[in-house]
């Protein structure tokens, strides 16, 4: 499996007969292998995650499964999802979890392997300055927890979850949440909104040193996840 940190939060993974673009809103351009069935996966519609160019990238031999917050057409190729919702299409099962934002999770399992885009489920903690703010941080915890439980101590291969450093010194708490509740060998941090040094203070993270060799970073370009006598798509 080769995956390439496209941009925010877009990712592209390459399977040894499939690849599967995640959140893409257009940047950078793409040329799409015609040997490989192609599925674009959008979490939601805010911009930094869709924009509706992508659907000019035609309908042959490429799917769209979309969230059902974005406006985009109904058919055969392109697919809308609500959360808690399984979906079959072109020999891959997507799963999804409601979003703590908007829109929802993607788990994608195919061809043996076991994937999760977090879009923006994440634990969204800001900073309070009063009673009020500081409820709404108790309660957004609380609605990220219940979606861990749904997926506690499941095996993923692959995990992208945001570590956004808006959130300041809580930029990290959904990705460690995750890695501690579940069985994931790799994850990608993502959402930095142009502050990709966002990466070399997560491996820094004292907290984060139990699983500190399994983030991947991309930056200076993909990287090959291997299970044995499995290709990805275009070799």
């Amino acid at each position: 499996m080769r995956v390439t940190w496209l941009e925010h939060s877009s990712m592209m993974v390459q399977l040894p007969r499939k690849t599967l673009i995640f959140d893409y809103y257009g940047q950078p351009p793409l040329t799409l292998d015609p040997r490989c069935t192609t599925v674009f996966l959008n979490s939601h519609h805010h911009g930094d995650h869709w924009n509706r160019t992508i659907l000019e990238y035609g309908s042959d031999q490429v799917w769209y499964v979309l969230s059902h917050d974005i406006f985009a057409p109904e058919d055969e190729h392109h697919r809308h999802v609500r959360a808690d919702q399984t979906l079959q299409l072109e020999g891959i099962e997507i799963r999804t979890l409601p979003s703590t934002d908007e829109g929802v999770a993607m788990i994608v399992r195919t061809e043996g392997w076991s994937i999760y885009h977090a879009g923006d489920l994440n634990w969204w903690h800001w900073k309070a300055d009063n009673a009020a703010e500081e409820a709404d941080n108790q309660r957004m915890k609380q609605r990220y927890f219940e979606q861990l439980e749904k997926v506690a101590h499941q095996h993923f291969d692959l995990a992208m979850i945001p570590a956004d450093p808006r959130l300041e010194e809580a930029y990290y708490w959904g990705l460690d949440a995750w890695m501690r509740r579940t069985e994931t060998d790799w994850v990608i941090p993502m959402h930095f909104f142009g502050r990709n040094e966002t990466i070399d203070r997560l491996k820094a993270q004292p907290q984060c040193q139990d699983y500190v060799g399994r983030i991947l970073d991309l930056r200076n370009g993909p990287v090959e996840l291997k299970k044995k006598g499995v290709k990805s798509c275009g070799d």
